[in-house]
């Protein structure tokens, strides 16, 4: 009886109340291959290689993406002989057009021409229209003589170096050459030592290796400068903008193309004095017309629409690059942000006015007009560009330096 009615009580007991679960956040639905695609639309090569490691190491259904994503992060970063380990790794038959097309686009621009053949070739025989693949594989039929590389390794050359530089040291190493700095004796200054060699600054020699010594800056990248402080003011952004514009414009009447004018390439003094460097792939104009298309080098997202298509270089793609460097100072983000490695081809920029409402209207009509896809509606010069920077700079109350 007893053990009855406990039993029934216990049943009769109501079970205790379980607490409400709140849901957890909800994380973000991006994948960790789009991860990496948005770090190598951003030029973060080193992050979106590690992220394409991973991937590749864990077995994922997008491992062979990964690695073909990989390879053109290796390409931008100069990694040539890995890229084309990897890129004998490759099973292209499983990749989509839009990746083997950025693929193709970077093995050319690294002068891989068989391989760049053999991607554009894949794409081809699964469509015979997509995009200007046709002309890419004519063009790369065509044998073209290739002197912008050189195989020079920066450890040997250092001890080949005349005795006027000491205590040589590797300061970048990148698809172009390397760079080392040095004591000039001579000059009894620290200066930067560019290898292959470009043009004369300090010094220049051919024997017994080529190269040339420019001036040592002290400062930061406006790329960095950009990343610590996002929102600079109109009239420091004005007067940066202004100078690497008289820094184009003064290359331009020497008849030469920078070909990769971006943050990177920009240097910021303590003083607020700017240094527009690497010249690389300098290009003389002249020799910009009077010869084939050349293959496309440069920053994929700084490049011109007509220099990606194959035409040859001239003012007004720089102008277009000086373009986009300003749009990204006076609002903080980059004009064209989309998909692949070349969203200026498909992406409409946005009126600068729309994205930075601090920006005059006069300053966004000029930037609007340097990023427009069509060359001719570009400003005729840099030199145009700096008079009219020069101006918004007085009137925001700026002072040019």
């Amino acid at each position: 009886m007893f053990a009855g009615t406990f039993a029934s009580r216990a049943l009769r007991r109501r079970p205790p109340s379980v607490p409400r679960m709140v849901p957890p956040p909800q994380r973000s639905q991006e994948t960790p291959l789009a991860i990496g695609l948005r770090n190598l639309k951003k030029g973060e090569f080193e992050r979106a290689i590690a992220r394409f490691q991973a991937l590749i190491a864990s077995g994922d259904p997008q491992a062979d993406a990964a690695r073909g994503w990989m390879v053109v992060a290796l390409l931008g970063q100069g990694h040539r002989s890995i890229a084309e380990d990897e890129l004998a790794k490759l099973a292209s038959d499983d990749l989509d057009n839009e990746l083997l097309y950025d693929l193709g686009c970077a093995a050319e621009g690294a002068g891989l021409t068989r391989q760049a053949l053999q991607v554009f070739s894949r794409i081809y025989l699964r469509n015979v229209s997509y995009r200007d693949v046709g002309r890419r594989i004519k063009k790369l039929e065509t044998p073209m003589d290739d002197t912008t590389r050189t195989g020079l390794d920066p450890d040997l050359e250092a001890e080949r170096m005349p005795r006027r530089y000491t205590g040589l040291a590797l300061l970048s190493r990148g698809g172009m050459g390397v760079i080392l700095t040095a004591l000039d004796r001579d000059l009894n200054r620290k200066v930067a030592i560019k290898l292959p060699n470009i043009v004369q600054i300090f010094d220049a020699q051919r024997e017994p290796v080529p190269f040339f010594t420019m001036e040592f800056i002290e400062g930061q990248s406006l790329d960095r400068a950009l990343k610590a402080s996002p929102g600079i003011d109109l009239r420091a952004a004005l007067s940066i903008g202004r100078q690497i514009a008289l820094a184009v414009e003064c290359l331009h009447s020497k008849s030469i193309l920078h070909r990769d004018i971006k943050p990177e390439n920009v240097i910021v003094q303590r003083t607020g004095l700017v240094k527009l460097v690497d010249f690389g792939l300098a290009l003389s104009e002249e020799w910009g017309r009077i010869t084939q298309p050349q293959t496309v080098l440069g920053t994929p997202r700084y490049m011109a629409p007509e220099v990606i298509g194959g035409a040859a270089p001239d003012t007004r793609a720089d102008i277009f690059s000086l373009g986009v460097v300003l749009f990204e100072l006076l609002s903080a983000r980059h004009p064209f942000e989309g998909t692949g490695m070349f969203p200026q081809l498909s992406v409409t920029a946005p009126p600068l006015k729309t994205v930075s409402s601090g920006t005059p209207r006069s300053l966004s009509y000029l930037v609007d007009a340097c990023i427009d896809r069509d060359p001719d509606v570009r400003p005729a010069s840099a030199s145009r560009v700096a008079q009219l920077l020069t101006a918004e700079l007085a009137r925001a109350g700026g002072v040019p330096l």
